[in-house]
């Protein structure tokens, strides 16, 4: 009986773990080139090679099982709890919520692939030109004079991309799409916390999904806003939710479903409170459909309001 426990303790257990194992074995691959072992042309295409493939199974390995808990466990109660018994309503919540989280994981990993390896190999080559000279003098070859002066190395990588020493003594190895303006900025991150992130945000999005949905079929014009998660978070709470929040129309904090709807109440529309930031990853609020009596109730008053307008728009006439 115990539903949102239950789910939470499946979704942040086996993705959670994957997403470690693909964290740490990415840094393991990482760290060879950063000491300067991947010196061949080879063993840098075998690591990006590896590199590749590990983050693909990872992103699969993450995608895959919280696929199926959420169409087979999650969905279920949620459409029960919204009375959403048409079935192609209920596929569309579930290609809704599911794609969107492959999406998430997708492009959270999607800047990691190449771009690390590639930083050390172009410090690489360009160190190995650099003492062209020092290495036939001393008769050795590649890789005893780069772990000879391994220092030397990281003191040039660290300079040429100080972005990589922060990454890498946070353990934040993964990096995200580029976003802002002129797509040139990127944030680094663990999986495993990205990871938790994400699946938070599925869980919630079934229940929201589900609700506007349902609310839109049965010819709602506003759902209920409240705190769906109560589990902590590392981030503040967004205004744009406090300001929801703040307000109540007959007991409920409300978004409307139609900005004719939003305008009369005073209100915003789900559209608009997703806009600016509602409902996304870290928010831990979600949508409810109102009971009848409360339901009923509100859309009485809009049409009252309806009517106010109607004559000040009159008068004015």
């Amino acid at each position: 009986g115990k539903w949102d426990e239950a789910i939470r303790f499946k979704l942040m257990h086996y993705p959670r773990e994957m997403a470690e194992f693909v964290e740490n074995n990415t840094r393991r691959l990482i760290e060879e080139a950063w000491k300067g072992n991947l010196v061949k042309q080879a063993d840098m295409n075998d690591a990006t090679m590896a590199l590749n493939i590990l983050i693909t199974r990872g992103q699969n390995g993450i995608i895959n099982p919280v696929r199926r808990v959420t169409t087979e466990v999650i969905a279920e109660h949620v459409f029960k709890l919204n009375k959403l018994n048409k079935k192609s309503l209920q596929n569309a919540v579930l290609r809704a919520t599911v794609d969107q989280f492959e999406s998430y994981v997708k492009g959270a990993m999607s800047g990691t692939q190449p771009h690390i390896l590639a930083m050390i190999r172009n410090c690489q080559k360009e160190w190995i030109l650099r003492n062209q000279g020092l290495r036939f003098r001393e008769g050795r070859d590649v890789a005893n004079t780069l772990y000879a002066a391994e220092a030397e190395f990281k003191e040039m990588l660290l300079k040429k991309y100080p972005e990589l020493q922060k990454a890498m003594e946070k353990g934040q190895i993964l990096r995200s799409r580029p976003y802002g303006p002129n797509l040139n900025e990127y944030k680094h991150f663990t999986l495993s916390d990205y990871t938790d992130m994400s699946v938070r945000a599925t869980v919630l999005n079934v229940d929201r999904n589900a609700a506007e949905v349902a609310a839109n079929f049965h010819g709602d014009r506003v759902v209920g806003y409240h705190l769906r998660d109560h589990r902590p978070i590392k981030t503040d709470e967004r205004e744009i939710c406090e300001d929801i929040l703040r307000k109540k129309i007959k007991g409920h904090s409300l978004l409307a479903l139609d900005d004719e709807a939003a305008s009369l109440l005073g209100i915003y529309t789900v559209q608009d409170a997703k806009r600016k930031g509602a409902m996304f990853i870290h928010c831990r609020h979600s949508i409810y459909r109102l009971n009848k009596a409360d339901l009923n109730e509100i859309h009485k008053l809009l049409y009252i309001k309806s009517l106010e307008v109607k004559d000040d728009d009159e008068e004015v006439a």
